[in-house]
């Protein structure tokens, strides 16, 4: 174990995905336990300071992050992967660093350099990483300390493959939202904060706000190519992508948020593309609507029941029907006192998934 950590991820700021949070916020932790940390990406705008993602990300730690770009401009195809994977490796070689890498072609060129590192995934391997780590066995290489999965229904995908993994789940900062505790009677205003992906149930919500035209719904995620506008009514608006700093501010102005998510539920993955992440998801959004207080309803997916328990900390809707999640709003308008409870649990929930937890979490596997 080293006094410092290098985190390495296939990432361009500025940038605004759930990914990119994940990060940040993760490097942000480890400073406080590390004497020195640094952040190796793809690319780094330095108009881009590191005053303004402390500000974008609502940092709290007082150390300085090192951020180290390898490329001017490149792409995040599979190629610039292929040379910031080698270049990562060769400047790590001899580097006296713990090292962590959301990076999969990182990791195998840290394997073939004989460099130990930890790897963390969040979807199943495939194409060429798969064939590296599957079927070359590459995935027990003893220069891979552990790999950190987010979602048990992840680790059981692996478990026959290796013995080498772990489940952290995905975390939040409870400080950056502001509880406002006062739960009203007649729910009015419903919110949506987060990406409009494939299957994310933003179709769900607009045939939902025709079953409740007296109630008022705000979806924020949208993208410019979204076009949706054309499809909302007037007891719907659609506003776009916002800044992480913002989300507090936003959410805690509904009185219930939603949270649907059908089986081709499309998140970022590590590489930063799209991909159907349903079987395995960990949503960041997840976490801040149980950070914030405010009661949810969230879609009946498996693995979100690892972290929400029905009528505890959240409200599951049995399936994804417009007319189900109706009657899902109906119900929590007319229990005040289920509302309170699952708002006091969910802010228990977040209170124990926690980014500086998740942090000494990773440090105590390198002693």
């Amino acid at each position: 174990m080293f006094h410092s950590i290098i985190y390495i991820a296939e990432l361009s700021l500025p940038n605004t995905t759930a990914y990119s949070i994940h990060v940040i916020k993760m490097i942000n932790s480890l400073s406080k336990i590390y004497n020195k940390t640094q952040l190796n990406t793809l690319f780094y705008n330095r108009n881009y300071n590191f005053k303004k993602i402390k500000k974008d990300f609502m940092l709290d730690s007082n150390k300085k992050i090192k951020i180290k770009h390898f490329f001017l401009n490149i792409k995040n195809n599979f190629y610039g992967r292929i040379l910031f994977g080698f270049l990562n490796a060769i400047y790590l070689k001899n580097k006296p660093s713990d090292i962590i890498t959301r990076s999969l072609m990182t990791s195998l060129f840290l394997i073939l350099f004989k460099r130990k590192h930890i790897l963390e995934i969040h979807q199943e391997f495939s194409g060429l990483t798969g064939f590296f780590f599957i079927k070359l066995n590459m995935i027990n290489s003893k220069y891979i300390i552990n790999i950190i999965c987010i979602t048990n229904a992840l680790k059981d995908f692996y478990k026959k493959k290796t013995k080498k993994i772990i489940v952290i789940p995905d975390a939040v900062d409870p400080k950056n939202f502001k509880n406002k505790n006062n739960l009203k009677k007649k729910i009015k205003n419903i919110y949506y904060v987060g990406s409009f992906y494939k299957g994310r149930g933003i179709d769900l919500i607009i045939k939902l706000s025709q079953l409740l035209k007296s109630k008022k719904f705000f979806l924020y995620g949208s993208r410019p190519n979204d076009n949706l506008q054309k499809k909302v009514y007037n007891n719907v608006k659609i506003f776009n992508f916002i800044k992480y700093n913002n989300v507090p501010k936003i959410i805690n102005k509904s009185d219930i948020l939603l949270m649907p998510y059908s089986l081709n539920y499309v998140g970022t993955n590590a590489i930063g593309s799209a991909s159907n992440t349903a079987k395995y998801a960990s949503p960041l959004k997840m976490f801040e609507y149980l950070a914030s207080g405010i009661p949810f309803i969230s879609s009946n997916l498996k693995v979100l029941q690892e972290i929400l328990i029905n009528k505890k900390n959240c409200l599951i809707a049995k399936n994804n029907d417009p007319y189900t999640w109706k009657e899902s709003i109906l119900y929590l308008e007319k229990n005040l006192k289920l509302r309170k409870k699952m708002s006091k649990n969910a802010l228990r929930t977040a209170s124990q998934h926690t980014w500086d937890d998740r942090a000494k979490k990773i440090k105590l596997l390198y002693n």
